[in-house]
């Protein structure tokens, strides 16, 4: 997955939350940053979002999405609550509805790195890489 893949990504992910608007979006700098910092978090073998092998790339996209909304619940929690008429945004309500967010997305986040299955599937990965290299060495 190539950076600007990675952040076109998170940046549909973030739209399906619909909570950025002009004032609060984050850049598409500010995504890529995200993803870099994610994909270390996630392996810290990984140098570049394109050493992630394509089936845990939605895990690191799952880590900068979580990352993305705190930041987003951050600026709205320092904003203040607006009224006028019969319209009340409230942005401390919008704060923690991206922090909860955030918290379940790290929750299955962490279900599925902590899953006995996901263990299998990486012992089984580097015994197949194993077994190349084995094979080319020899």
């Amino acid at each position: 997955m190539d950076l600007e893949e990675a952040v076109s990504r998170l940046r549909f992910k973030l739209d399906d939350v619909k909570e950025e608007d002009e004032e609060t979006k984050l850049s598409d700098e500010a995504l890529e940053n995200e993803i870099k910092d994610a994909v270390v978090e996630y392996n810290s073998d990984y140098e570049t979002a394109e050493d992630v092998e394509e089936n845990e790339e939605y895990l690191v996209i799952k880590l900068a999405l979580i990352s993305c909304l705190r930041i987003l619940a951050t600026r709205y929690a320092q904003k203040m609550d607006v009224s006028s008429g019969d319209i009340n945004v409230e942005m401390t309500t919008r704060a923690k509805r991206l922090m909860n967010l955030a918290s379940q997305f790290q929750e299955e986040y962490n279900n599925i790195i902590n899953d006995p299955k996901n263990k299998e599937i990486e012992i089984g990965t580097l015994d197949r890489y194993v077994a190349r290299r084995d094979e080319t060495a020899g």
